[in-house]
């Protein structure tokens, strides 16, 4: 990785103040500087040789040579850039302490150029990690790997190959040899940067998502738009494609201009399956199926961006806006509010279905203006407000939210920074202050927030801050998060010294939490992404680590702990006209209760009062048409989701 533009961040700790017409909580900036926005330049959509999704001209400093021994390392690579934007999965917990991980990997360098591309791969399985990989598993060059493992254990990683295939290898639990192929698409000029996720009841269900192949790689308009999302599915563990290059509901060009490199994840459980789409001058949607990808319901409006098929230079007055303007939140550079800022998605986000079909979402924010309409194609960044990780899921209404994490205060010193440093921005990812969740989820339910941001405590030779992965837990019931703790903590580290001296970027959590989160990131000595660069700028070793993080070192405020409803169910299920919900309590409870359908619109609800031990309450559902429901029932400290099928 290399140091790139960096941009002045604003300084925001404290107060909490609600987001215009939704539940989002924001931390405010009450005691640093408001810092003017910079103009940067709009990242095209052509591609380098590299397969980047931009690239900028700049000074790179010589970078150490040093390398050292910490974690666990499971990978060495040149090719610096993990993702173009969100981070696709990369990690899987087995749940019996095996841990197995993937990885882009190149050892050849930019001279070649990184001809030896594909997917890294380690795994603990004979109890330790194997020595750190440097080659690929594929037999032929590939890049930006998705993998993941599918509920019989088959391992499955697709990627992009050569032109602009969508290529996957699988093979069984235990196997040694992957079985490579392409999925059939018929997309003119194939596509780029996929990813999948596993389930379906039987365990063999594929899906894989992929974008576009765009103008700037060679290729041309789909459905309308320079560069969309395909979605393909394989019924029979990969034999078969019965769904090649369908598309998302409402995802054409009459509603959208274009999309981007890997702005989207997906994730299933069962037969449900959810595609998350963040991007920059879009909403953040959430599209999802409840059989199988066989159909999907119209995109969940997770974040709303105000203009539609708007593009920079197109101009925009307040009135475009002002559904959306809150100026308790604005950025407010000399103490005049920025009335014309747009907060949006900074193009990384994560999805995570759980074992009841519920989503869980979250994405990066920050604050863009276009100022100048002329033809620079270029914004206004106010890169550093620290409004932080949204967290969303789809019992919630539309546009709606909680800050689940954001760049934290380390030294409790009331600023972010230093007397000679300030907090800043690379321009190089192209991302927020805080940016690149993902998700895991434990045994009871909580929720966990990997991300990257700036490490306060730790400052480059240029007085610049070096990032590093951070984590949070959620409560029970998802509605707080606990205080965000740094990943690379000393104790759990070998080198406290030399890692503060680093640069940590594109984590990924495994989707399975237990007594710990498994995080595998990639780290090196050198600010920014070399891939990120024109010219001719030496490419340097990336390690890719390991680290299993303790996550009782997280902790939720004792207001804000929730305890899990126990042998929470509902009988019949699927149920007609009337339905049974039968729980255990803790303690004698006022209890409240919500069916809540797939659009997230609370469609029944009723009050009554819990007694300790077992309860059965009598649930109504004549009004109720055909479909999946969420019943949610909180009782005082207690909390609990069940799903709830109406079939008449």
């Amino acid at each position: 990785m290399k140091q790139t533009i960096l941009l002045l961040c604003l300084l925001v700790m404290g107060t909490q103040l609600g987001w215009a017409q939704s539940n989002l909580v924001i931390k405010h900036d009450v005691t640093g500087r408001n810092l003017p926005s910079v103009k940067v330049r709009v990242h095209d959509q052509n591609i380098t040789g590299f397969e980047t999704d931009g690239n900028q001209n700049v000074s790179v400093p010589a970078s150490a040579n040093s390398r050292f021994s910490a974690e666990t390392i499971l990978g060495i690579t040149q090719y610096d850039l993990q993702t173009n934007a969100c981070m696709p999965q990369r990690v899987h917990n087995w749940g019996d302490g095996k841990v197995s991980a993937t990885f882009q990997v190149s050892a050849t360098g930019e001279g070649s150029p990184y001809t030896d591309r594909g997917t890294g791969y380690n795994s603990n399985a004979s109890g330790a990690f194997d020595a750190p990989a440097t080659t690929r598993q594929e037999a032929v060059r590939t890049g930006f790997p998705a993998y993941t493992v599918s509920p019989n254990g088959e391992e499955w990683i697709t990627s992009h190959g050569a032109g602009n295939t969508i290529h996957f290898a699988h093979r069984a639990q235990g196997a040694t040899t992957w079985i490579e192929g392409n999925i059939p698409t018929t997309t003119p000029n194939g596509g780029l940067w996929t990813g999948v996720a596993t389930g379906g009841s039987d365990g063999k269900t594929v899906h894989v998502i992929y974008y576009t192949t765009p103008s700037g790689n060679g290729g041309a308009a789909v459905d309308g738009m320079d560069g969309t999302i395909k979605y393909c599915r394989s019924l029979d563990n990969g034999t078969t494609w019965d769904i090649v290059d369908a598309a998302l509901p409402g995802v054409n060009g009459d509603n959208f201009l274009n999309f981007s490199a890997n702005c989207y994840s997906i994730s299933a459980n069962g037969n449900t399956v959810a595609i998350g789409v963040f991007h920059l001058l879009n909403d953040v949607l959430m599209f999802k199926s409840e059989d199988n990808g066989t159909t999907w319901a119209n995109g969940r409006v997770v974040h709303n961006f105000p203009l539609t098929k708007w593009g920079f230079d197109d101009g925009y007055t307040f009135d475009d806006i002002a559904s959306e303007f809150n100026p308790a939140i604005w950025p407010a550079p000399n103490d005049v509010i920025d009335s014309l800022a747009l907060l949006t998605n900074d193009n990384t986000g994560n999805v995570l279905v759980d074992e009841n079909g519920i989503v869980h979402v979250a994405f990066g924010t920050f604050f863009i203006r276009d100022a100048d309409t002329t033809d620079d194609n270029s914004y206004n960044l106010y890169p550093g407000t620290n409004l932080g990780i949204v967290y969303w899921n789809d019992l919630l209404d539309d546009n709606a939210g909680i800050v689940a994490g954001y760049c934290p205060d380390l030294n409790a010193d009331g600023t972010l920074g230093s007397a000679t440093s300030d907090i800043y921005y690379d321009g190089y990812y192209g991302m927020s202050l805080s940016t690149g969740p993902t998700l895991g989820i434990d045994a009871d339910g909580k929720i966990y927030v990997s991300y990257i941001s700036n490490h306060e405590l730790n400052v480059s030779t240029d007085n610049f801050f070096y990032k590093q992965p951070f984590i949070t837990q959620s409560s029970l019931d998802w509605t707080t998060f606990s205080e965000p703790q740094p990943v690379l903590q000393d104790d759990l580290i070998e080198d406290p010294l030399v890692t503060a001296f680093t640069e940590n970027f594109y984590a990924a959590i495994a989707p399975k939490v237990d007594d710990k989160a498994h995080i595998v990131w990639q780290q090196d000595f050198t600010l920014g992404v070399s891939l990120r660069i024109t010219g001719t700028q030496a490419a340097e070793d990336n390690e890719i680590r390991y680290l299993g993080f303790p996550v009782d070192r997280l902790t939720i405020g004792t207001n804000d702990q929730k305890l899990k409803i126990k042998d929470i169910a509902v009988l019949p299920n699927p149920a007609s006209n009337n339905a049974l919900l039968r729980f255990d309590l803790v303690n004698n409870a006022e209890m409240s209760i919500q069916v809540i359908n797939i659009a997230g619109q609370r469609v029944m609800e009723q009050n009554g009062n819990g007694v300790a031990g077992s309860n059965t309450i009598n649930l109504n559902t004549t009004a109720l048409q055909n479909g999946i429901y969420f019943v949610r029932l909180n009782a005082g400290a207690q909390s609990g989701v069940v799903k709830l099928t109406i079939a008449k």
